[in-house]
């Protein structure tokens, strides 16, 4: 198991705050109790976009400003996926 966390373009680990590792946990679960099916989730609250991918038995957390469009965070995860996996 990897637990890595890369921080790019925030200022520090202080951005993970109690709602977000609630949000990351609460994904985390239902791609446990349902891997077959649940393949990728997303949720836009005031504060980021998160974008949770399971795929080739990786979880993948992506999260991104409130600023951005569904598009863009769509754009964004697609380059991503296609650099790094």
């Amino acid at each position: 198991m990897n637990l890595a966390i890369k921080i790019e373009g925030l200022l520090s680990k202080d951005a993970l705050t109690l709602d977000l590792k609630h949000i990351l946990n609460q994904m985390h679960l239902q791609f446990q109790d349902d891997p077959e099916n649940c393949l990728e989730q997303s949720m836009n609250t005031a504060f980021y976009w998160v974008t949770g991918v399971n795929t080739l038995g990786r979880e993948i957390y992506l999260i991104f400003p409130p600023n951005y469009s569904s598009v863009r965070v769509e754009q964004e995860k697609t380059k991503i996926l296609k650099t790094y996996f």
